[in-house]
């Protein structure tokens, strides 16, 4: 699987942006680098497959409840993501599409923990703005 390794910036057209480094096939570390949940940071654990050449399926469910799904295509460099949370006025769902760059030294992934130490972050997709 050669999304393994890979860091990825996602770059939403909702105006969020993210780091992602998709370490294992079973985890992946995350950064919001704009938005509400700016510097919010976490270390899921994640189902991924490739469906097919280049384009993965990935998802995972945060400890707040929130679920990401993301299907990410190397070959095109984009990225469109469905993702579900939790607000005062009930469970809300929005789909967000964006474009990838890849590379991000500057991100110290080194200093991600594990998805058990994660209980007091900020999802960061649970306050974009909700798309139709």
């Amino acid at each position: 699987m050669n999304l393994i390794g890979r860091r990825l910036r996602f770059h939403y057209d909702s105006g969020l942006e993210v780091v992602g480094y998709y370490s294992t096939p079973t985890e992946v570390f995350w950064e919001a680098l704009t938005g509400p949940a700016k510097g919010s940071k976490g270390t899921e654990s994640v189902n991924m497959a490739e469906v097919a050449p280049n384009v993965f399926f990935v998802n995972w469910v945060e400890k707040s409840g929130t679920t990401v799904s993301q299907v990410l295509d190397l070959d095109k460099l984009v990225v469109t993501a469905f993702v579900t949370f939790d607000t005062p006025q009930g469970r809300q769902s929005m789909f967000d599409k964006g474009t990838l760059t890849e590379g991000h030294q500057d991100i110290d992934y080194s200093a991600s923990c594990s998805a058990a130490d994660m209980g007091d972050t900020i999802p960061a997709h649970s306050h974009r703005r909700r798309r139709s």
